[in-house]
């Protein structure tokens, strides 16, 4: 009988994480193939010249990027039997110095970001999408709207699916740090540049440790938020402005981020001390956790079919 109860739970777990990962499958499909679809629709029917209004095209995007999340967050609803509004609310515990977590996020990760692009840059290099200043907007209102497409949309989004919805309906079933990685590492995958990989699998972890700990995802909205304005900032002030004082920019930029990253993981090492903290309970300690939930995913075909479309997009979009 125990065996039958432990098989059971089992099976359960590799259930739930074969849908976490095809909720990263069903992003890949939406955005790169029905996306893809629905823009070559709106192309025939009203041609091209309509790609030139900018703030009309970077609404088009949002409203398809929002597609992708919908519908993935609708497959995890409806296998976790949860409301919208549930990954939005949660048992809030708000830390003491909650600012702390912006530069201790961010300088870290951008210093991460840092050592990988300089390590692996021979590796990385095929992956370097040409960057121009046609890339950019450059009509008032195209700049407003694309710096809301770039840093709102995805800090609100993201955040509520990969944290509001995916991490706390896993952490029903797996232990909370599982689901932190878990979560994570879906997150990660769905940016399909490896460079971004690597920062968005660590940024998940310390979002997902930040929603663990406080019970909200507004913590990690204001961090992916200022993340975000702070990449799209400097990106167009330096490719848009080529000039001596946007090389300026960016090494001071590059400083500040050192400094911030030192000053924050300092300030929070301090302060960890008299942070609140949500506790596990007694229930929490016998969801499967380490070991048991790798072999569960290992278990699940939905992982590789994640591994094995991640690469397909790689090569398709870098070298087919």
């Amino acid at each position: 009988m125990h065996q039958t109860g432990t098989a059971k739970k089992k099976s359960r777990t590799v259930f739930y994480l074969s849908m976490a990962f095809l909720s990263g499958i069903l992003i890949y499909f939406v955005q790169y193939f029905v996306c893809g679809w629905i823009l070559n629709c709106v192309f025939s029917l009203f041609g091209k010249e309509w790609a030139r209004i900018e703030w009309l095209n970077i609404l088009v995007q949002a409203l398809l990027y929002l597609l992708s999340m919908g519908v993935s967050a609708a497959l995890l609803l409806l296998v976790f039997k949860k409301s919208p509004l549930s990954g939005f609310s949660g048992p809030l515990a708000c830390p003491r110095w909650p600012f702390l977590f912006i530069p201790v996020t961010i300088g870290s990760l951008y210093l991460l970001n840092i050592v990988v692009n300089t390590v692996f840059e021979h590796w990385l290099e095929p992956f370097n999408t040409p960057i121009t200043a046609e890339s950019f907007p450059h009509s008032p209102i195209g700049v407003a709207v694309y710096l809301i497409y770039l840093s709102v949309l995805p800090a609100i989004f993201e955040e509520w699916l990969f944290r509001g919805v995916l991490q706390k309906n896993l952490a029903t079933v797996i232990s909370r740090r599982s689901a932190i990685v878990v979560s994570a590492f879906i997150f990660g995958f769905m940016h399909v540049d490896p460079g971004q990989t690597v920062f968005a699998i660590g940024f998940g972890l310390f979002a997902g440790y930040v929603f663990d700990q406080t019970g909200s995802i507004w913590f990690g909205v204001l961090i992916h938020m200022v993340n975000n304005a702070i990449s799209g900032c400097v990106s167009y002030w330096t490719y848009v402005y080529e000039s001596e004082e946007a090389t300026t920019f960016f090494g001071i930029y590059m400083l500040a981020v050192i400094a911030i990253a030192i000053f924050g993981g300092v300030a929070y090492i301090a302060t960890a001390g008299k942070q609140k903290r949500i506790r596990a309970g007694e229930a929490e300690r016998m969801l499967p956790k380490g070991k048991a939930v790798l072999v569960a995913s290992l278990k699940s075909p939905m992982l590789y079919i994640m591994l094995v479309s991640y690469g397909l997009l790689l090569w398709v979009g870098y070298f087919a």
